[in-house]
Formats: C-alpha cells, structure tokens, sequence
C-alpha cells in the first residue's frame, strides 16, 4: 500500500493539475492531471493495480496504457520522496509521535 507523504508536502490545486511543494527539500512539483490523479489515489488504493483500475475508468483507457502511467508515475513520486510504502509511512508517523 502506498501513502503520500504529507507531514512534509504542501498541496495546490491549480485547475487540474497539483503544485506540490516539499519543504523538507525546498522543491516545487507540478503534476500533470494524470499524475494529480495518481497522487490523490494513493492514500485510498491499496496496490498500483488498484489505481491503473480506478484511472482507465476515470479516462476511458485501456487498463495497459493505464498500469504503464501508473508504474512510471510512482515511481519518479518515490524518487523525489513524496510518496512511501504505508509499513514505511507508519514507522516515521511513531518516530514523530515520540
């Protein structure tokens, strides 16, 4: 299961697209309106299968061109630190709670 991560990140909506800004390493992402979609399914889906499902649904796209978003989406969001796996999510949250 994914999380976003969003102790760090401040989120803007600007039409259909997500600013996000993360001040724990002072960088501003602009989502394109596919990957604002993604971001905001991560916290409610539970696996990248859940979210292709959920984004070929939304967009009327095949679920293979949907799964290939998905998986590079994620994957340059876990790049840059603004998305975690929830078992890593909820380790920082204790660390944080102490």
């Amino acid at each position: 299961m994914l999380r976003r991560r969003l102790n760090d990140v401040m989120v803007r909506q600007v039409g259909q697209e997500l600013l996000l800004l993360d001040t724990a390493s002072n960088q501003i992402h602009q989502l394109n309106q596919t990957a604002s979609f993604i971001w905001n399914k991560c916290d409610d889906a539970r696996s990248s299968d859940d979210i292709a499902r959920l984004l070929a649904t939304e967009y009327e796209i095949s679920y293979r061109l949907a799964i290939r978003d998905v998986v590079q989406t994620l994957e340059k969001l876990r790049e840059v630190n603004l998305i975690v796996e929830a078992v890593e999510a909820d380790v920082d949250e204790e660390r944080t709670d102490r």
